[in-house]
């Protein structure tokens, strides 16, 4: 499929392992550029927010004493 994420995940991919300039590669393929440079902002969109999710700090519990040196007594 040529619209397909996969068709243009493999053109990303070989624009960054060629180190190439997006409008020379797409030129060179024969693909629209204007297509190519939506599709490398919607994945690099993408790694961005998953990096943003993976960075969350996870909550500490409810049930914790606000004083760190408190020992329960039982």
């Amino acid at each position: 499929m040529k619209n397909g994420r996969n068709y243009w995940a493999g053109h990303v991919e070989a624009i960054k392992s060629q180190g190439v300039a997006t409008r020379v590669y797409a030129r060179q393929h024969g693909i629209s550029v204007a297509a190519l440079y939506y599709w490398q902002r919607k994945m690099q969109a993408q790694v961005v927010a998953h990096s943003v999710v993976l960075a969350v700090p996870k909550p500490q519990s409810k049930f914790r004493h606000p004083d760190p040196h408190w020992v329960s007594p039982c």
